[in-house]
């Protein structure tokens, strides 16, 4: 659509399959580049007849990272959306278990019932013969792809001179060498086909009986183990690509090779057991001359030129690290080509990460064995901070109260901008929770330094990475004649009640904060967003409306109270007085203990809204 802007066209090529090795390029009409963040609709001369083309850009420091965590998220498949989340396979679909249990194909010939009748069996007869045909040239082409390795397109390793044309006569040939694979995988099934459409009919019947959803009772508490995301992974019998590709013990890059344009060292072992170790410069990625005891960043093609078994220096460097690995292993190659074949037959709920899972299927439950045992021994996991932060992890410093009260101004006058909105909030706030769940693990563990660390451990307060962290007790003793702890517990999540209607509301001027409630090995940690100036003097951040004392004093600020207007009429509340401690009456929509401040960035922010509901009418009764 005209509102999608130029990084959502990159993004859904960096998504294709036959465009998956680009990561950091741009798109460029008439030969000028066109900003990522322009709408479509705003591009001046673009129409539905004009081409784009694809340039290769150069690679920062960031953009390498981000290229290789690329390529070990396309190796992982459809797993989990967050690894490391603590709750029961968060994130984890579980859909083909359910549609083909007991590994039943989605092919037309893995669903055959009583009801095939011979025309069914001539279709797959026929369908087999064409299998066959197109098996016959797939040993000429595995031999072409194999001997011509070093013949690929070197167009790819230069920058700038990338192009759609360019790129689209690369693809013809990997589509070639995907399509013979298929034939391959195919011309292996016909005996197993044949004998099974001259058994009896009892044979062809599906096979599954059962799922993970079986007798499952919606009243009952079911066990926890009828779901298992690691046999659903398990199932899909995803091809091996890499033995491991991880950071080399070479960085960081030393200072004389950044001006040269290093940015990374990798260290890859490919299937057949070769290591190579790899630079990710500015131009690309290319083989240097490195080894685990001897530091030599040099071009392996041009130091070791003229050498037996040695091929030209453009084989061995790319601009894209996929491209460089297709090269330097043809198993890796076929095994990605394999790889994304099964990715584009499985629905999409099984391969797209969704976006919050870990949130909406995260609860305090673990499956202990599962979840203590890692899959496959990985030195990578480890390097995967590094990667996605930086050495500096400069990437992981973000402002989460600016940014959320930036998009929910962002403008809401159509459909089109309601939307745009909506995603940025829904990405941030996933991004948010994750962010905050992460910290309060740490908060529990007692792995962060308390901001107080003088005051007793339940007035403890806490911050890292702009995310204030509290515990859900009553520290200040706001709750003693309610219940203390146990009504400070409640409080916390009627809080995040109050949070939602107000941003249900969505009232222009009128602020809350970001707010995420943990419970985590028995304890409840709040974490919220800063107000910014909340840590100054008290005169440069006032609480103008509503009490912080307990009454002693009230604000009612005649701006804030107007502010409050259709707040107050869409949740029935009635404008009411109320007395500070010399007596003087205030009129306020809200309970005292709802406080209005307004922060040093002029935005008017509302805080602990745990009152915004009013109390059960038949719990004063009783």
């Amino acid at each position: 659509t005209a509102q999608e802007t130029i990084q959502d066209l990159k993004q859904v090529i960096s998504e294709n399959q036959s465009t998956i090795e680009y990561s950091c390029f741009f798109l460029a009409l008439d030969g000028q580049r066109l900003n990522d963040f322009v709408e479509l609709g705003e591009v001046e001369g673009l129409s539905k007849e004009s081409q784009l083309e694809l340039h290769e850009d150069r690679y920062t420091e960031r953009d390498a990272r981000h290229h290789v965590i690329r390529l070990r998220e396309l190796l992982l498949g459809p797993t989990t959306a967050n690894a490391n989340i603590a709750g029961l396979d968060a994130g984890a679909s579980v859909f083909n278990t359910i549609k083909n249990p007991d590994g039943v194909s989605d092919e037309p010939d893995g669903l055959s019932t009583d009801a095939d009748t011979d025309a069914d069996k001539g279709i797959k007869a026929d369908g087999e013969g064409d299998a066959s045909s197109a098996a016959a040239s797939t040993a000429a082409e595995a031999a072409e792809s194999a001997g011509a390795a070093g013949g690929q397109s070197s167009g790819s390793a230069r920058p700038g001179k990338g192009s759609s044309k360019k790129s689209g006569k690369s693809k013809n040939k990997g589509k070639g060498s995907s399509a013979a694979a298929a034939a391959g995988a195919a011309s292996s099934k016909p005996e197993s086909d044949v004998s099974s459409s001259e058994a009896p009919v009892e044979k062809i019947k599906p096979l599954a009986t059962e799922h993970a959803f079986t007798d499952y009772e919606i009243s009952k508490v079911p066990p926890f183990s009828v779901v298992s995301a690691s046999k659903a992974i398990a199932s899909l019998a995803l091809p091996h690509c890499l033995k491991q590709i991880i950071l080399s013990g070479w960085n960081p890059v030393p200072r004389y090779r950044q001006l040269k344009g290093d940015l990374l060292y990798l260290q890859v072992t490919t299937i057949e057991s070769q290591t190579y170790h790899i630079t990710a410069s500015r131009d690309g990625f290319y083989v240097n001359s490195s080894s685990l005891v001897r530091f030599n960043p040099e071009p392996y093609g041009e130091a070791r030129a003229g050498q037996s078994g040695v091929r030209d220096s453009e084989f061995y460097s790319a601009h894209s690290l996929i491209t460089l690995l297709k090269r330097l292993s043809p198993r890796f190659a076929r095994g990605l080509d394999d790889l994304q074949k099964q990715m584009s037959q499985r629905e999409a709920v099984e391969v797209l990460p969704f976006v919050s899972a870990e949130q909406a299927a995260s609860p305090w439950l673990v499956r202990g064995n599962e979840n203590r045992v890692p899959e496959a021994y990985d030195l990578g996991h480890p390097q995967e901070i590094y990667l996605r932060l930086g050495a500096q992890a400069a990437d992981s410093l973000r402002d989460w109260n600016e940014e959320l009260q930036s998009i929910r101004e962002m403008p809401r006058s159509n459909l089109s901008e309601r939307v745009v909105r909506d995603r940025q909030l829904h990405k941030w706030y996933s991004e948010f929770a994750e962010a905050a769940i992460q910290g309060a693990m740490a908060v529990v563990e007692g792995e962060m330094p308390p901001l107080n660390p003088t005051d007793p451990e339940e007035q403890h307060m806490y911050l890292r990475d702009n995310i204030f962290y509290s515990k859900g007790f009553d520290g200040r003793e706001t709750f003693t004649e309610l219940g203390g702890d146990a009504a400070a517990h409640v409080a916390t999540g009627k809080d995040i009640t109050g949070v939602r209607l107000l941003n249900q509301l969505d009232i222009d001027g009128l602020h809350t904060l970001g707010s995420v409630v943990v419970d985590y090995r028995g304890l409840r940690v709040v974490a919220q967003s800063v107000v910014p100036g909340i840590f100054r003097r008290q005169e440069t951040t006032q609480i103008v409306y509503g009490s912080v004392d307990s009454g002693v004093t009230v604000g009612a600020d005649e701006e804030f109270h107007k502010l409050l207007e259709p707040v107050a009429k869409a949740l029935h509340f009635g404008e009411h007085a109320v007395s500070d401690e010399s007596g003087t009456e205030y009129k306020l929509y809200t309970s005292a203990d709802v406080k209005g401040l307004t922060g040093t960035d002029g935005r008017k922010y509302l805080l602990d809204l745990f009152r915004m509901t009013p109390m059960d009418i038949e719990f004063l009764e009783r």
